[in-house]
């Protein structure tokens, strides 16, 4: 008898509970190219528990009409879209990197700079920029003032020809370091090998990633971005950080390493805590001690969020990322730590409000 009130309680609720449809809200449509059915399943768990300490905990998550699309759906009003697709889209990929040193890259930067000048730009071997035409001896003065080129034409001439005879330099400023008076007077310690406004990291990154530059820095060399802009250049100019591949093309450390995270905000500034599992915990210690005195990348989706310089070994599975968050990105980024990273990228191909039928 009280099975059968059980079971009728429950047909109730489920015939009086709205459907999505009815109630209205957010519906996403993602993408997760070439994931197979175990990756897809995990896929959905991972979004569950994202959407979860988002504050959401009726999501529906399910499949599209095709294998490799997977449908959210969140009843009701979502105040924060880009917060939220921010959160669906994180594959959370958290790596610790081994980097080189800036001096270490320089005398191959200097190489690609030259190789690739001479590559685009053949034309440019031997170029003298004229200050003036010469004009033939007969010719009116009309004739030869038209023929003169200006100074400013010959200074644009000039800043034209030194941007291809160095393409890298011209957009990627090494990383020096300045004395008093503000001249450099030698090449900054640490893995930032140079700086570049956010408009010109596409064209570097082309460069970087060129078969010219892949036979002058080996398979054991990589290039990323930082996650934030300096704080002091007007929120415009990135570092770029020497990363050192392993011969098996991976992350010293890498692989849902976080056991816990945590937002602590303190005199320091806003920071995320990380305790890591046992395994992670014993590869940190040897990564920490193989590396005192140089720098060790942590990165989130191939971006570098700080390289900091290590001073001794670290037991204990500790480490922090500090980042200019807000209290709630911070947030949201601990979260995502602990429940881990997707097993593939994911991207939104649809959006759409639902209004719901009142």
């Amino acid at each position: 008898m009280k099975n059968l009130l059980l079971l009728s309680l429950i047909f109730l609720i489920s015939c009086t509970q709205p459907t999505f449809e009815e109630a209205g809200g957010v519906r996403v449509v993602l993408e997760a190219s070439n994931a197979n059915n175990t990756e897809i399943e995990r896929i959905k768990f991972i979004l569950t528990k994202r959407l979860n300490a988002f504050g959401i905990d009726n999501p529906i998550i399910r499949p599209g009409d095709k294998p490799e699309l997977i449908v959210v759906e969140i009843p009701g009003k979502v105040n924060d879209l880009q917060r939220l697709r921010k959160l669906l889209q994180s594959s959370a990929k958290l790596e610790f990197w081994e980097t080189y040193e800036n001096a270490e890259m320089y005398e191959n930067l200097t190489k690609l700079n030259t190789a690739l000048s001479e590559e685009l730009y053949p034309e440019l071997k031997d170029t003298v920029v004229e200050e003036k035409v010469v004009v033939k001896e007969g010719t009116s003065m009309e004739e030869q003032f038209a023929a003169q080129k200006s100074e400013k034409e010959i200074e644009e001439e000039r800043m034209m020809n030194a941007q291809k005879k160095n393409p890298v330099f011209a957009l990627l400023t090494p990383s020096l370091r300045y004395n008093a008076r503000q001249q450099p007077e030698a090449l900054r310690d640490g893995p930032v090998v140079g700086m570049a406004l956010a408009k010109d990291t596409a064209i570097i990154n082309s460069y970087l990633n060129s078969p010219t530059s892949k036979k002058i820095f080996g398979s054991k060399v990589k290039f990323l971005w930082t996650h934030e802009p300096l704080k002091e250049a007007n929120g415009d100019i990135y570092e770029l950080i020497a990363i050192k591949v392993n011969r098996n093309g991976k992350a010293a450390l890498w692989d849902n390493v976080v056991e816990d995270a945590n937002v602590d905000d303190s005199e320091f500034g806003l920071q995320i805590l990380m305790s890591m599992t046992k395994t992670a915990a014993i590869d940190w210690q040897k990564l920490t001690r193989d590396n005192v005195g140089r720098a060790i990348a942590i990165v989130l989706d191939d971006q570098v969020y700080s390289y900091p310089i290590v001073n001794g070994e670290i037991s204990g599975g500790k480490a922090s990322i500090s980042g200019n968050f807000t209290k709630q990105e911070a947030k949201d980024f601990a979260n995502v730590l602990k429940v881990g990273c997707l097993p593939v990228a994911v991207g939104i191909v649809q959006e759409e409000e639902v209004a719901g039928k009142k």
